[in-house]
């Protein structure tokens, strides 16, 4: 299977971190939250990481923008559809990372 969309289920410290890696080795990426304030809050996060690698000379301010050229940010499991790779890094209780599941296997195309 050939990745070049990815979804993130979890906009916290550690989605956030997933969400700018991977955007960083030039996927496509969809950040899922299901609360706007932690949307809001990781896309900051991404945002702050990314300006102190350019502080540091690590990447110019060209290359944050297309980073940040690769992100959608969402509140919407359905925009998530499409995707070929799913992380999940929501909190640690498995009630609602079971219910989480399924609510993935309705989205999600059967290959991702």
């Amino acid at each position: 299977m050939d990745v070049k969309t990815i979804a993130v289920i979890g906009a916290g410290i550690m989605g956030s971190g997933i969400a700018q890696v991977a955007s960083e080795a030039g996927y496509n990426v969809i950040l899922f939250d299901s609360e706007e304030k932690n949307l809001h809050k990781g896309k900051d996060i991404i945002a702050k990481n990314l300006s102190r690698q350019v502080e540091k000379g690590k990447y110019s301010e060209e290359e944050v923008r297309t980073i940040l050229s690769h992100f959608e940010y969402t509140l919407e499991i359905d925009k998530i559809s499409q995707v070929d790779l799913v992380i999940e890094a929501i909190i640690e209780k498995m009630e609602i990372k079971k219910a989480l599941y399924e609510q993935l296997d309705k989205v999600c195309k059967p290959e991702a």
